[in-house]
């Protein structure tokens, strides 16, 4: 019900499992030696409560679980995370040895369902990582390494809570991907 149509992807108040998630469905298109650059336009409705998480970004195959609690979600990822007080960090894992957990952004969002903002993960070097939010480096003081391997992603959008009553709704409007190679 928005200009141009947008993905939302809803959490009930329900106390049960729960997800809205939208992938590429094991498509892995995206090889991070061809230096590709994600970009997605989003909202945050509904701060994630609970034990509720929101995520987007990229990943290997398609793994159900909780990604900030139990890194049980997709083995190799780069994520922006939120939790419910609007904090944004970031995730990364080679599905290797090289895992980055809740790295601070720096950013805190409120919750809207008009304002949105524009993420991006500028993979052009594999071994650098680049975020961003709304075109400012964020996560500058950790090196996001994923050369380990030939990864392949598909990009990923997701509310997920394990169980309990926690609610949240992300907003997505746009997906977008590029290399410079």
């Amino acid at each position: 019900n928005q200009n141009g149509g947008i993905y939302n992807l809803p959490l009930a108040a329900n106390v049960e499992e729960q997800e809205a998630t939208v992938y590429g469905k094991d498509a892995l298109e995206f090889n991070i030696d061809k230096g590709p650059i994600f970009e997605w336009v989003v909202s945050l409705a509904a701060l994630p409560t609970d034990v509720a998480e929101l995520y987007f970004g990229v990943c290997n195959a398609y793994v159900k679980g909780r990604l900030v609690a139990a890194d049980e979600g997709p083995t190799a990822h780069a994520f922006f995370v939120f939790d419910g007080s609007g904090i944004c960090t970031i995730h990364t894992d080679d599905a290797g040895a090289v895992d980055n957990n809740a790295i601070a952004t720096g950013v805190t969002l409120t919750a809207s369902t008009t304002v949105r903002h524009v993420y991006k993960i500028d993979m052009t070097t594999a071994a650098d990582v680049l975020f961003y939010i709304d075109g400012v480096r964020v996560g500058s003081a950790t090196t996001f390494d994923l050369s380990a391997g030939s990864l392949s992603f598909q990009p990923m959008a997701a509310c997920y809570k394990a169980g309990g009553a926690g609610v949240g709704t992300l907003y997505l409007d746009t997906f977008r991907a590029w290399s410079k190679r």
